[in-house]
């Protein structure tokens, strides 16, 4: 299993964008495509993200996180 975070922040947000991009570079997280990566499954990184989520979502952006299945 894996945990993503997809989310959508408008242009504008310049700061915002510059800071989750950062945020998720330093969890070594990867990127899946435009505004969606992926991390391993675990609290730490789970705690993480919902932290950066509630960034994303009061900074006037949107952000969802799904724990996902991968099918080879």
């Amino acid at each position: 299993m894996a945990l993503i975070i997809m989310y959508d922040i408008p242009k504008t947000k310049n700061t915002l964008l510059v800071r989750v991009w950062r945020e998720l570079q330093k969890l070594n997280a990867t990127k899946v495509m435009d505004s969606v990566w992926q991390l391993e499954d675990n609290e730490i990184n789970l705690e993480i993200l919902k932290n950066l989520r509630n960034l994303i979502n009061q900074g006037g952006g949107n952000a969802k996180i799904m724990k996902v299945f991968e099918f080879d």
